[in-house]
């Protein structure tokens, strides 16, 4: 599940003893029972951003392309996936930014897809 700071960055160490750092607008992967303890833990300093069960076309957490008119092509993970847009933080000015749907190259895509030979 996908944890975020609400308000203030803020540090907590689980029973697990992992130490795990969470700032407003950068959600954070956890398994799902870590996730519930933090959430019972920290109250409303933190916030569930989504749970495991996740829209089978969700965008969240996965790596998406897109045609920047400023930067050309350009890829970054998914932190929040909108109605308009998807929520990434920028790889080259490192700033928060939401990337419209229509810039988007929706094609599928798997890192092994270039090791794996031609079949046509």
């Amino acid at each position: 599940m996908l944890i975020e700071a609400t308000e203030k960055p803020i540090r907590y160490r689980l029973q697990t003893g992992q130490e795990v750092y969470l700032q407003p607008g950068l959600p954070v992967e956890l398994t799902d029972d870590a996730g519930r303890q933090l959430l019972r833990k920290a109250g409303e300093k933190v916030r569930l951003v989504e749970s495991s069960t996740r829209r089978k076309d969700e965008l969240t957490g996965q790596i998406v392309t897109w045609d920047s008119p400023l930067f050309g092509v350009l890829s970054a993970t998914v932190h929040e996936d909108l109605p308009h847009g998807v929520r990434v933080l920028h790889p080259l000015t490192a700033v928060e930014c939401v990337i419209p749907r229509t810039w988007l190259r929706l094609s599928p895509f798997s890192p092994f897809s270039l090791f794996l030979p031609d079949k046509s």
